[in-house]
């Protein structure tokens, strides 16, 4: 076993984790489109396989789940997302999702959530996170809080990390996410820093796509390239992945330039398959990490 993936597992194999999040049930169809219908523009075809994952924040709990022993998931009722896609060349045509939550009560999961070493929210913008939920679990739980606010297609900017949450102690955002909070359309790795005007935080990354990814704290940064190798099945679960390493090495006192390294790797791991087909292992990552430590 490399030896990163020894210090990783054993700085956080024996933590407590509480996950908290929207479950999200990812429902794939492949269809071969057959044309038009003659009685209206509507395209018709025949669904050809249907396939149907664990995702959302149920898929981060699959991803701990293989590297820590003691792990507490707290979700609400599933939300579905539906997709079809062509199948010869993997195009999406269609989206569809089902109702969404209503707030969970945090309060009566206090017992397990004092019990912690780590609270990973994970909040999808699917209603089961209000204000007042956010303002509960970063009052008592900040310094130990792993925190992602998701923007997506029915949420999007109505779901920002800022204002809604206010303190953490690792958080991690994509660009466009970013952008919304600074008001700026194509925020720098470098603006991350203006974060903490709007948030308080230990440490945080800055996901950039096909650039990699951006890790900052206290006096250190690390920029992490994007690992490529061969063709992006999908990015789906890409950045659960991400965040889901990323938090357990913050947690585990591991360096930006871990936290950046781990993630991407986790990140990378999941444009290899549709969506949450897979959850990453600790063979596949010790797998990841011989192959590709050169980048680091």
């Amino acid at each position: 076993m490399n030896q990163l993936t020894k210090t990783f597992i054993e700085n956080i194999s024996k933590l407590k984790v509480v996950i908290i999040g929207e479950t999200i049930i990812d429902e794939y169809h492949w269809i071969e489109l057959m044309g038009s219908s003659p009685k209206s523009k509507c395209p018709s075809g025949v669904v050809l396989k249907t396939e149907s994952y664990q995702g959302g924040t149920a898929y981060i709990h699959r991803i701990i789940k293989n590297f820590c022993n003691n792990v507490e998931f707290i979700t609400g009722n599933p939300i579905v997302k539906t997709r079809y896609l062509e199948e010869s060349f993997n195009t999406k045509y269609l989206e569809l999702k089902s109702d969404d939550n209503t707030p969970i009560d945090i309060e009566s999961f206090k017992k397990v959530l004092d019990n912690s070493d780590l609270i990973i929210i994970a909040d999808f913008g699917h209603s089961l996170f209000n204000r007042s939920t956010a303002e509960y679990l970063e009052g008592l739980y900040a310094d130990k809080i792993a925190l992602m606010c998701q923007t997506n297609s029915s949420n999007y900017g109505y779901n920002n990390l800022s204002p809604k949450y206010s303190s953490a102690a690792y958080v991690c955002l994509d660009q466009k996410e970013f952008g919304l909070i600074l008001q700026h359309k194509d925020p720098n790795p470098e603006h991350l820093y203006n974060l903490w005007d709007f948030l308080k935080f230990d440490i945080g990354t800055l996901t950039l796509g096909k650039e990699g990814s951006f890790t900052m704290g206290g006096s250190s940064e690390y920029r992490a390239s994007c690992i490529t190798n061969g063709a992006v099945i999908d990015t789906i679960g890409a950045g659960d992945t991400f965040f889901a390493l990323a938090s357990l090495a913050y947690a585990g006192g591991m360096s930006p330039k871990d936290i950046g390294f781990l993630g991407s790797l986790g990140g990378h791991y999941n444009t290899t398959f549709p969506a949450t087909k897979k959850a990453l292992t600790v063979e596949k990552l010790d797998t990841l990490i011989t192959k590709h430590g050169d980048k680091i």
